[in-house]
């Protein structure tokens, strides 16, 4: 299931997911969004998705790893920002 949580942010359940595979798969999603075209646009674009992963085992610790996806989330946020070198 996804769900909104507030303006751009969206969660997602997967049930069965492990964080450490996801974050793969989330990696390749990043890579293949540099340079995207868009219609009305005059050149390429970089799309960016800022995203955040935690491993759940029960229901019951779901708020905790919400927390922990949400503050990796603006983790990763805090790191693009910050110039290279």
């Amino acid at each position: 299931p996804l769900f909104r949580v507030g303006g751009d942010e969206f969660l997602a359940v997967m049930e069965g997911g492990r964080a450490d595979e996801l974050a793969g798969r989330l990696d390749a999603l990043d890579t293949s969004l540099r340079g995207v075209r868009l219609p009305g646009v005059a050149g390429p674009v970089d799309v960016v998705v800022a995203w955040g992963l935690a491993d759940c085992a029960a229901a019951a610790d779901l708020p905790a790893a919400v927390a922990r996806a949400d503050g990796a989330m603006y983790a990763q946020k805090a790191r693009r920002k910050t110039p290279v070198g």
